[in-house]
């Protein structure tokens, strides 16, 4: 074996099964509370199955699966325009 090359080992890649097994747990939590934040979910998943996953690393993955979160503020709708003074 000396002075043989050895082949390189696999480097990169994603790694998506980490949080498939978790899955039914994560849309529960997200149905729950819809409007629940990525380190509020990370810590849900930390504290029922001990298993950590970077607040980015949520996002991504329910990304993936098809959802779509974009944060809107709550306002009133406005009917008409306000008449301003007298």
């Amino acid at each position: 074996m000396c002075g043989e090359a050895l082949p390189p080992k696999p480097s990169g890649g994603r790694r998506h099964a980490k949080l498939e097994p978790h899955r039914a747990f994560l849309l529960e939590k997200v149905a729950e509370k819809a409007d629940i934040t990525m380190p509020e979910l990370a810590a849900e998943l930390a504290a029922a199955t001990c298993e950590k996953a970077d607040p980015a690393s949520l996002s991504r993955w329910l990304i993936r699966i098809g959802y779509r979160f974009k944060k809107r503020m709550a306002r009133p709708v406005r009917k008409g325009v306000c008449e301003i003074g007298g």
